[in-house]
């Protein structure tokens, strides 16, 4: 098995995207949208802002959404598909730390941490979960702890 490099997660509520440009240069990461639809009320947001927004440190990555984020597929949450999906991610892992995205403050109600438990069992990935004041912190310019 080769090795990898750190899974962050961040949801976006509270940030701006500069935030999490400055974070993710921070970091060495990539930042992999997981929302099965790129779009958002907030145009900031949506996929193609990103892009412009994060450049080439942005990839969409919507076999790791959640099919059931509006609630048509019962309770929980259902991954489109996660082998696909976590293949990918975890070839961009192979390379560099990755930041998955989505708008969900906590991760602990989100489907960043199913997709974020998923790659720690299947791939040994390590994983951290990263607050928007995580995000704002190093956006400031402060180093990341323990790196």
């Amino acid at each position: 098995m080769s090795e990898r490099h750190t899974l962050y997660t961040a949801g976006y509520t509270g940030l701006r995207p500069n935030d999490l440009l400055r974070a993710a240069e921070a970091l060495g990461a990539l930042v992999a949208d997981i929302r099965i639809a790129p779009a958002s009320r907030n145009p900031l947001w949506r996929q193609k802002q990103l892009q412009g927004s994060l450049g080439s440190r942005y990839v969409h990555i919507g076999a790791l959404g959640n099919r059931n984020f509006k609630g048509g597929y019962g309770d929980g949450i259902v991954i489109a598909d996660m082998e696909s999906g976590a293949a990918q991610l975890d070839a961009l892992l192979q390379r560099q730390p990755v930041i998955i995205l989505c708008a969900c403050a906590d991760y602990r109600a989100c489907h960043r941490k199913t997709v974020a438990d998923f790659m720690a069992e299947r791939y040994g990935v390590g994983v951290v979960h990263l607050s928007a004041a995580d995000i704002q912190r190093y956006a400031a310019g402060e180093q990341p702890i323990g790196f």
